[in-house]
């Protein structure tokens, strides 16, 4: 029975180094390495394992990581363009409101401005015309008097320009 699963494993003990490798004092180990060594020589210099497939899977992982990484650069600076965007519109907003509001200051400067002024016109013309009563009361008190009295104050007015 020995002959018949050795003929039908004959490369099962190819494997044999890798079983409990942890387990195995350093003595067993190169026991096995040296039996394995005059059993198949030459050929377990060319039984190399073949890690393209994990490579190949290593390598994937590799770019998926590199292209989550390149996403999320992609999303920052997306988000810091938008985020941009929206502090050049709320400026250009800010200025224009400035502008409006400065506008309308102006408006209302002027516009008060103006009512000052016509109330000044007003007060000024109130006064001339207080004046003129005032001169023209005297006038009229100086004619109750004496009209010689009233003649002169008047011409006195007229020299003097206040008539």
């Amino acid at each position: 029975m020995t002959n018949k699963n050795t003929a039908n494993n004959k490369y099962g003990h190819l494997l044999d180094k890798y079983l409990e490798p942890g387990h195995l004092d350093w003595e067993a180990k190169q026991q096995r390495e040296k039996e394995a060594k005059e059993r198949y020589g030459k050929l377990l210099d060319k039984a190399k394992p073949d890690y393209s497939a994990l490579e190949h899977i290593a390598k994937m992982e590799d770019s998926r990581i590199e292209r989550l990484r390149q996403e999320a650069s992609d999303k920052e600076l997306a988000d810091q363009r938008r985020q941009a965007r929206i502090e050049e519109a709320r400026r250009k907003e800010e200025e224009h409101n400035a502008g409006v509001r400065g506008y309308a200051e102006s408006l209302i400067a002027r516009k008060q401005a103006q009512i000052k002024a016509a109330a000044d016109k007003k007060e000024r013309e109130r006064k001339e015309a207080e004046g003129q009563r005032e001169i023209y009361d005297r006038i009229d008190s100086l004619v109750k008097i004496s009209p010689e009295s009233a003649n002169a104050y008047i011409q006195a007015l007229k020299e003097g320009n206040v008539i």
